[in-house]
């Protein structure tokens, strides 16, 4: 590993390592900051695992003589009830505090558009506990949800303002039917595409020293609420550590060493 340092000052640590995921064969190398840091500082990394993913994922339908119908300026699916992780909230709400005015004070406008209308609604209460919903009403919530027609605070011209920055779980959502079918869930025309892993749901399950377990889903209108009046308990620990967890979580072994491969895919 070298270290150096990064954009904002910090010492970062790098390794170039190959693994293997959603059968394909990966090299890369990893940047990641040195000292203890919340698990969000590894997200870049879970985006580029996430794109290698969706890549295969291309791949295969390509061979099956299809294709992802999902383009810029298609934003029906912006509009359905996204939950993310206490760790993406927090990084998105930073997001939003580091936007230069005035589209800071535009896109905070349109959060608090979409809380009141919520709360008009009386939805608002089961978004604020959203893993207490019970799972088979979760499909009714969230179709209640998409019948508001409430846009994501980060729509923009039906495209998403911060499309480098944006959800895991919004990666995963793919299509290839009909875009005009997502304007209609409820309809069942909408074929999704199969996934080998959903490294959303990894992210909430990343270890957690302090024995809290998953943190909790955050309905996305609902980050800057969330973010203002829990405190930030997540735990802090080295980049490298939280690296190793993902690899973990993702293979069932760790990090591989520099030219290695992930101990979970090794050949029989």
């Amino acid at each position: 590993m070298a270290g150096s340092t990064g954009e904002g000052g910090g010492e970062t640590v790098s390794a170039k390592v190959a693994f293997r995921i959603a059968d394909s064969d990966v090299q890369a190398e990893l940047t990641v900051p040195s000292g203890r840091v919340p698990p969000g500082a590894v997200l870049p990394v879970l985006h580029m695992l996430e794109a290698i993913v969706i890549e295969a994922a291309e791949a295969r339908l390509e061979g099956e003589g299809r294709r992802i119908a999902c383009r810029a300026g298609c934003g029906a699916c912006c509009r359905q009830l996204v939950p993310v992780s206490e760790v993406e909230a927090r990084h998105l709400a930073g997001l939003v505090a580091a936007m230069p005015e005035p589209g800071r004070s535009a896109v905070r406008a349109r959060f608090d558009a979409a809380l009141a209308r919520l709360a008009e609604s009386g939805l608002i209460d089961a978004l604020r506990g959203l893993d207490s919903v019970p799972r088979e009403e979760r499909e009714a919530v969230g179709l209640a949800y998409f019948s508001l027609g409430i846009p994501c605070p980060f729509l923009e011209d039906e495209s998403c303002s911060i499309h480098e920055q944006r959800p895991l779980v919004c990666r995963e959502f793919l299509v290839t039917s009909d875009p005009v079918h997502c304007s209609d869930p409820a309809a069942a025309r909408v074929r999704g595409v199969q996934l080998p892993v959903h490294l959303s749901n990894l992210l909430a399950r990343l270890p957690d020293p302090s024995g809290r377990g998953p943190s909790p889903r955050v309905a996305l209108p609902l980050i800057m609420e969330f973010v203002e009046t829990h405190p930030d308990e997540l735990p802090r620990r080295p980049g490298p550590e939280w690296v190793d967890a993902v690899f973990r979580l993702v293979s069932g072994g760790g990090l591989p060493a520099p030219g290695g491969e992930l101990p979970g895919d090794r050949a029989p």
